[in-house]
């Protein structure tokens, strides 16, 4: 633990966040947090224990007093109907997000939106003051003219959360809770949508990423199934996965290549630190100049938190190049998870959180082991020099450790999810390494063709065309 000092710090916050489910009034808890906080200063043989129930109170505490009703205003307090009639009023947290479905040769298009409410006017009731935020779902393509931070009027029906269709499946309900999410509002048209007051313009993450799409689509006949699921690989641009194009994807655990996660970010930290070590940078200044960039791609993806963990564990990496120190990888695993956990406790109980963490977790502590084995299928005679050994042993060699590296690490990664992925989505599936041993490699050459088809967009426009056939 001395050499791994945030492991423990990590645990005893996250077992706060859990006892958080005990419901326990806010009161009492801080007049307990600044009593041990005083005992903390007068007793020092006390302090290491004292410090432990702190930190412990500290992720309660950050939790509690995100999901309880301080207000009456709350919605939970305002909204006490089941469903009804209501036009509400607030600020767009995020710009809408589509959905696309296809039934019987038809394209149907959805939208959702999330809004901070500021008011509220129920049926047969004037407007009234609130605070809450809720997730609405449009059955129209909403424009480009409703973006992230414009206050808008919204009529619809307003309920709770719905609750899973039967016991076992998908609990909706739960899922929005974990984003402090209690009610939604089903929109019948875009005609219910109104702009009270709206910013000069979009998000830059909006703006790059409509940039983004356009530009990968130059040069390509059509917009079809193939160049959205780029979108989705590319920047996390999620209309395109429907349920018929994620179902294959799913069953072969390969799902996890649209996620903008550790696996993405180190795809693009590779193609960053192989392009600057062919300029001829020094590896130290490598990483620094790649962490900028990877933080401008998660940015424009909207800061997921896999993306963080991976990003975090990178620059502690990269500051190990920098000063010539060597950095552990459970340690600074851990510290990712407790930056994630004390900005939302609630990321804890969010299945991408776990599976995320979890995985990881699990190739770094089984690929060790596995290593070993890869040099045992790969050992040569060790009394034989190797000007001796035949020419396709040598030749062979290089490309056989890549892929044995690869298959190795994505059953690590297999074993890890297995427990998550059965109990989350109730599917089990042996062919995942086969399967990211074809997909993790196919995943790279896409990403790197879009990456160079951005760069070169401004200058270069028939290498963008070039490099978007290519992917």
């Amino acid at each position: 633990m001395k050499k791994r000092p945030l492991i423990a710090v990590a645990l005893l916050y996250v077992a706060g966040i859990l006892l958080a489910q005990l419901r326990i009034p806010l009161l009492p808890l801080f007049a307990i947090a600044f009593a041990l906080m005083a005992l903390f200063i007068v007793w020092t043989a006390a302090r290491p224990f004292v410090l432990a129930v702190l930190i412990v109170l500290a992720g309660w505490l950050n939790l509690a007093q995100r999901t309880a009703i301080l207000s009456p205003r709350d919605l939970r307090t305002v909204v006490t109907n089941t469903e009804q009639l209501a036009t509400v009023r607030g600020k767009l947290i995020e710009t809408p997000y589509h959905r696309v479905h296809e039934i019987k040769d038809k394209v149907i298009w959805s939208s959702m939106a999330r809004i901070q409410v500021s008011a509220i006017r129920l049926a047969d009731s004037n407007w009234q003051p609130a605070d809450g935020e809720i997730i609405t779902s449009t059955k129209e393509f909403l424009p480009d003219k409703f973006f992230a931070g414009q206050i808008v009027e919204v009529s619809g029906v307003l309920s709770r959360s719905r609750g899973p269709l039967a016991e076992g499946l998908f609990n909706y309900r739960k899922f929005l809770a974990n984003q402090g999410i209690y009610h939604q509002m089903e929109v019948k048209a875009v005609s219910d949508w109104r702009i009270i007051s709206s910013p000069a313009q979009p998000p830059m993450a909006d703006r790059f990423c409509a940039w983004a799409r356009k530009t990968l689509a130059l040069g390509l006949p059509v917009e079809d199934e193939s160049l959205r699921l780029e979108w989705a690989l590319s920047l996390g641009w999620k209309a395109a996965l429907t349920e018929e194009v994620s179902e294959p994807f799913v069953r072969a655990a390969t799902y996890h290549i649209f996620a903008v996660d550790g696996l993405r970010i180190a795809i693009v930290s590779g193609i960053l630190l192989a392009l600057f070590r062919a300029l001829g940078v020094p590896r130290a200044w490598c990483g620094l100049l790649t962490v900028p960039f990877l933080c401008f791609y998660a940015a424009m993806t909207g800061w997921p938190a896999s993306a963080i963990r991976a990003i975090v564990m990178i620059t502690v990496i990269f500051g190990g190049w920098a000063m010539k120190r060597p950095s552990d990888l459970v340690n600074s695993l851990f510290m990712a998870a407790l930056i994630i956990v004390v900005c939302e406790p609630r990321q804890l109980f969010q299945a991408g959180f776990q599976l995320s963490f979890f995985v990881v977790l699990c190739i770094i502590l089984i690929l060790p082991f596995f290593n070993r084995i890869g040099e045992l299928v790969l050992r040569t005679d060790p009394m034989l020099p190797e000007t001796l050994q035949s020419g396709w042993q040598i030749f062979w060699r290089i490309p056989a450790r890549w892929v044995i590296d690869l298959f190795l690490a994505s059953v690590a990664a297999w074993l890890g999810s297995i427990p998550l992925v059965v109990w989350y989505f109730h599917v089990f599936t042996p062919v995942s390494g086969p399967a990211n041993l074809i997909a993790v490699p196919l995943c790279g050459l896409v990403l790197i063709c879009n990456m160079a088809s951005l760069f070169f967009a401004l200058w270069l426009p028939f290498f963008t065309v070039l490099f978007n056939n290519a992917g």
